[in-house]
């Protein structure tokens, strides 16, 4: 198990005086979806090759703030 952590979050850049200017903004509550390559050994994530695609629907907000993903395996 590994986890990992997520902002739900949208960010948008804006040009500033000084450079540029990065504004989070919130997900509104709502469906979601999340894919995950998942690669069979070290060699195939590096090359980015080879993945299979672990996909999770979900509704934020999130009970608990925690999403688990299995990993093993994909509806």
């Amino acid at each position: 198990m590994v986890s990992e952590y997520w902002n739900a979050v949208s960010v948008t850049y804006e040009t500033a005086p000084t450079g540029s200017c990065e504004r989070k903004h919130a997900l509104p509550a709502g469906q979601y979806r999340i894919d995950v390559p998942v690669y069979a050994s070290p060699e195939d994530a590096l090359a980015k090759t080879g993945a299979r695609i672990a996909t999770q629907t979900f509704t934020l907000p999130v009970a608990g703030d925690t999403l688990p993903v299995a990993l093993g395996v994909s509806p």
